[in-house]
């Protein structure tokens, strides 16, 4: 994860098993190779992790 101007944004890796669900939940197109991760998809953030909101 990378924040730039307070926006996070993932680079998944080539083998993140990221199901059709979750990419469709987060607006994420295949052909793109950096996301930005919205606040409103964000439930917490620890050291360790970025829970996403279920919804």
């Amino acid at each position: 994860m990378e924040v730039r101007d307070g926006q996070g944004y993932v680079e998944p890796d080539d083998d993140a098993d990221l199901t059709e669900v979750v990419r469709s939940m987060l607006n994420w197109d295949d052909a793109d190779n950096t996301h930005e991760l919205r606040n409103d998809d964000v439930e917490t953030v620890t050291d360790d992790e970025v829970r996403l909101r279920s919804q």
